[in-house]
C-alpha cells in the first residue's frame, strides 16, 4: 500500500529563539539547524533503504542551504529522490508563550498539510531510524478507520502516576476541563509526538481539533497550567494529546508493535531483544551522538553495500541499540568527534558544562 513517509524540520527566525529551551541541544540556533539537518538526512537515508518504493516528503520553513562537514544537505535528499517542501510555520506557533520545544509546534502545521495530499502519510520525528520493513502499518495508515499514534508512557493503568515530569493522566484531564468544561477524558493518556499516521480525511479532522484548542488557549490572557507549572505552550504532546483523547478518533497503537522510543544513555547495553526488534527506533539522546556518527559513514560511503539484512546490528552499533560499536570505526570515528565539536560544542561522550 502506497502512503507517504514524512519527517520535518523547524528553525526558530525571531528574536525569540535564544531564550526557547531545547533539551540537549542548547540555545545556540544555528548549531540547531545543523543538527536538525543532519538528522533528516541519516532519517531519509535509512527508511529508503528499508523503504525503497514509498514516497519520502520534508517540510521545512528552511530554504537556506544547509551544509554540513562539506554536504548541501538539500541537495543530497534531493539526489535520495526525497522531495522537500516549503510550508511556513505561521498555523500553530506559539511565539513567546512557549518557553520549551517551541519549533516542534511545527509538526501540527505539517499535520494539517498532510489532510490535503492524495496519498496516505505518517510522519515522524527526524531522530527516529526506521530500521526493518514493519509488516502491518500501512494497512492501519491506509485503513482509514484509525489514526496510528503513541502511547510511549504505557502507564494507563496507572492514572495518578505522575512520572514523567510530575504529570499524571489526571492532571491533564483537570487542566483540560479548565480550557473546555464538555472534555469528556478525566484520564487522557499521553501520547507522544515521535509519530502519527493516518489517510488525508482523518489527518484533516486531527488538525481542525488540534486548531480549535490550540487557537482556544491562545486568545485566553492567562491559560491555565498544569500542575507542574508547564504552559500547553511548552510541548506540541499537550495539544496533541488533547485530540486524540477527544474521543473523535479511532487510535491505534505503535508502542511495542511498530515503534518505541528508547533512552540510550539509561538502558544502553541492557535493552531486551523484543526493543531491538521494533521496527522504527525512536532515540531523543542519539541527535548529538549516534546521528552525528551515521551522517559521516554515510557521508564516507561506508554504509553503501549493507545489505538489508544486516540493517539493524550495523545502525544499532552507531546508536547504542543494544550497544555501541564505535571502536571498530576509527576511520569515521575521528571525523565524527571532529563534527561533534564544530556543530554542538561537545565532548565525545557528552554535553560541555
Amino acid at each position: 500500500m502506497k502512503h507517504n513517509i514524512v519527517t520535518s524540520i523547524c528553525v526558530d527566525k525571531d528574536s525569540a529563539a535564544s531564550s526557547v529551551i531545547y533539551p540537549m541541544l542548547g540555545r545556540q540556533n544555528a548549531s540547531r539547524r545543523e543538527i536538525y539537518w543532519l538528522c533528516v538526512y541519516v532519517f531519509c537515508w535509512v527508511s529508503i533503504r528499508v523503504n525503497p518504493n514509498q514516497p519520502h516528503l520534508v517540510y521545512t520553513n528552511d530554504n537556506v542551504p544547509a551544509v554540513v562537514d562539506g554536504v548541501n544537505i538539500q541537495v543530497a535528499l534531493e539526489e535520495l529522490g526525497v522531495t522537500l517542501i516549503d510550508l511556513p510555520f505561521t498555523e500553530f506557533d506559539p511565539g513567546a508563550r512557549s518557553s520549551r520545544f517551541r519549533n516542534a509546534f511545527y509538526k501540527l502545521d505539517v499535520v494539517k498539510a498532510l489532510g490535503a495530499l492524495e496519498l496516505p502519510s505518517i510522519l515522524l520525528d527526524s531522530d527516529c531510524l526506521w530500521h526493518r520493513p514493519a509488516d502491518g502499518l500501512a494497512e492501519i495508515v491506509c485503513g482509514g478507520q484509525q489514526l496510528l499514534v503513541q502511547d510511549t508512557y504505557q502507564r494507563s493503568d496507572r492514572p495518578r502516576l505522575q512520572d514523567p515530569h510530575d504529570l499524571s493522566m489526571v492532571d491533564f484531564g483537570d487542566t483540560y476541563r479548565q480550557i473546555d468544561a464538555d472534555y469528556a477524558c478525566a484520564q487522557p493518556v499521553w501520547y507522544g509526538g515521535e509519530l502519527v499516521g493516518g489517510t488525508p480525511a482523518l489527518l484533516r479532522e486531527l488538525s481542525a481539533v488540534e486548531k480549535t484548542i490550540f487557537d482556544r488557549v491562545m486568545a485566553m490572557d492567562d491559560p491555565p497550567a498544569f500542575h507542574n507549572g508547564k504552559s500547553l505552550f511548552d510541548n506540541d504532546e499537550y495539544i496533541s494529546t488533547y485530540a486524540y483523547n477527544c474521543g473523535k478518533f479511532s487510535l491505534a497503537d505503535a508502542y511495542g508493535r511498530f515503534s518505541r522510543r528508547i533512552d540510550t544513555i539509561a538502558g544502553g547495553g541492557r535493552l531486551s531483544e523484543a526493543v531491538v526488534a521494533t521496527q522504527i527506533w525512536h532515540l531523543p539522546a542519539e541527535k548529538i551522538r549516534g546521528f552525528v556518527f551515521l551522517f559521516s559513514a554515510i557521508a564516507a560511503r561506508q554504509l553503501d553495500n549493507v545489505p538489508a539484512t544486516h540493517m539493524t546490528a550495523v545502525l544499532g552499533g552507531y546508536v547504542g541499540v543494544p550497544r555501541r560499536k564505535i571502536k571498530a570505526h576509527l576511520d569515521w570515528l575521528a571525523r565524527s568527534k571532529a563534527m561533534l565539536r564544530r556543530v554542538a560544542g561537545l565532548r565525545f561522550g557528552g554535553v560541555q558544562s
